[in-house]
């Protein structure tokens, strides 16, 4: 859907800075310059390449074998420390969800890699429908 895509470039923008949910710090996305995606499901190829591309990053998409993207991209694909191992120059895992227990946190901050997620994914979705089911 074009929503995730429009989350994936307010994440990956060039123009504002990333709020890290692991050890407080900020990384400014000028320093990414490839993405690779380790999911497809959720995620339109077309619309998330655009999204990327308009910023200024190249994508890729690294569904089953390595990259040497300094971003990682998923939706509800774990992120293990197999995962991690594939893509070594990563810095950044990238979930465009609200949640992020499916990404091996500890892993990720072994490595120094931030993790950050979208937690207004779907708040007016869900408002929408409590009162649709409340009528």
């Amino acid at each position: 859907c074009a929503s995730s895509s429009s989350l994936l470039a307010k994440n990956f923008s060039r123009s504002s800075t990333l709020r890290l949910l692991q050890g407080g710090r900020t990384f400014t996305a000028a320093a990414l310059q490839k993405v690779a995606f380790i999911q497809d499901q959720q995620i339109p190829r077309p619309d998330a390449e655009a999204a990327l591309s308009g910023e200024g990053f190249s994508s890729q998409w690294c569904l089953d074998g390595p990259s040497d993207a300094w971003g990682l991209v998923t939706v509800t694909t774990p992120v293990t420390e197999e995962i991690l191992d594939q893509h070594p120059n990563c810095k950044v895992v990238a979930v465009s969800f609200t949640g992020f227990n499916h990404v091996d946190m500890e892993a990720c901050r072994k490595r120094g890699i931030s993790v950050v997620n979208v937690p207004a994914y779907s708040t007016d979705a869900v408002a929408e429908l409590t009162v649709g089911l409340a009528v």
